[in-house]
């Protein structure tokens, strides 16, 4: 059953990627007086913002009424303080900061993910013979303290009934030249970068994912503020009709996508970002489930994470926090392109 609801729904993306593609080649039609709105990244163009990249470069936002313009982020660029101040419409972040920021009051409401389940996973060599956390045991690992992966990690260790003190932690060698020194044996990263490099070096590598071990929270999420929500529903819901779009596009014809891809980033490559949409392709699209669609049970889990971290007390609320619908209305109305 589970199976036929896949097919049906990645048949489903199909046939509309192929509908925006195709609209796309013939240039398109664009609404008139489109609404001018910001999307500020959380890092640099690349594979991660695929679709967001896609749909700017094929110019689905344009017609669909909306002029946006994508903005990356430097180190000095936080995408949370930039929505809230007000100098960006819409943010993308990832899940754990979102809910920490809206623990500590943050008016901001996430209404879609990027990843649906998260892209934080664990490398080790081939030759090393770990193949599941339970091969941590006597090894050594490194442990960035304060980070995402540091959350997942402890996580990860809770749900295989592991203990920290099992292991050979390492604050310092966490890196991937550590682990291809032989000065760890896992590390931690993301999915597709560091498999990317390895490739390249000609090393064979494991990878370990949180989410086949019962832990299923989103990476990035789209966020806006309250006030917007409240105020242009309509809006928010045009934006992510758009990021849709470009994420079913993306994964519809990569032959076209990937030059999209590369050309809006710095020091990209055809091979890497083939590579990289290849490996994240599972975090974005999960077997059985819809483009961007996360629910409450995903939120429920990383919010008890969090708690358990001590990161927060476990108050906020969720209802308030998270938005359903404007997902649930952008899959449910049809885009209409031009006049």
């Amino acid at each position: 059953m589970r199976l036929a609801i896949a097919t049906i729904l990645a048949t489903a993306v199909v046939a509309i990627a192929v509908v925006f593609w195709s609209g796309a080649d013939k240039g398109g039609g664009v609404l008139s007086n489109p609404a001018s709105v910001s999307l500020r990244l959380n890092g640099s163009y690349g594979s991660k913002y695929a679709g967001e990249i896609v749909a700017v470069r094929a110019n689905i936002f344009e017609r669909n009424g909306i002029d946006l313009e994508l903005r990356e982020s430097g180190q000095s660029i936080d995408p949370i303080a930039s929505v809230v101040s007000g100098s960006d419409t819409f943010g993308v972040t990832n899940s754990i900061s979102f809910l920490n920021a809206r623990a500590a009051g943050q008016p901001i409401v996430a209404f879609a993910a990027g990843f649906l389940e998260n892209s934080i996973v664990f490398y080790a060599l081939e030759k090393s013979g770990i193949r599941a956390p339970q091969d941590f045991i006597g090894k050594r690992v490194g442990r960035r303290s304060s980070t995402d992966s540091a959350v997942l990690y402890d996580a990860l260790l809770k749900n295989t009934g592991l203990s920290r003190s099992q292991i050979r932690e390492s604050a310092t060698e966490t890196d991937l030249d550590a682990l291809l020194n032989d000065r760890v044996d896992v590390v931690s990263g993301r999915i597709g970068l560091e498999g990317f490099l390895l490739r390249q070096k000609g090393v064979p590598y494991t990878v370990i994912r949180v989410s086949d071990y019962g832990i299923h929270v989103p990476d990035t999420v789209y966020f806006t503020t309250e006030k917007l929500v409240s105020d242009r529903p309509s809006l928010v819901q045009r934006v992510l009709q758009g990021i849709l779009a470009g994420w079913a596009m993306t994964y519809a014809d990569t032959a076209k996508s990937v030059p999209l891809i590369v050309a809006a980033g710095k020091n990209l490559t055809p091979e890497q970002v083939q590579f990289e949409l290849a490996a994240q392709r599972d975090f974005v699209m999960p077997l059985g489930r819809r483009v961007a669609e996360f629910d409450e049970q995903q939120w429920k889990q990383l919010r008890a994470i969090l708690t358990s971290a001590r990161l927060m007390d476990g108050s906020v609320d969720l209802k308030r926090a998270i938005n359903y619908d404007i997902l649930k209305e952008a899959y449910r109305k049809p885009i209409s392109f031009g006049n």
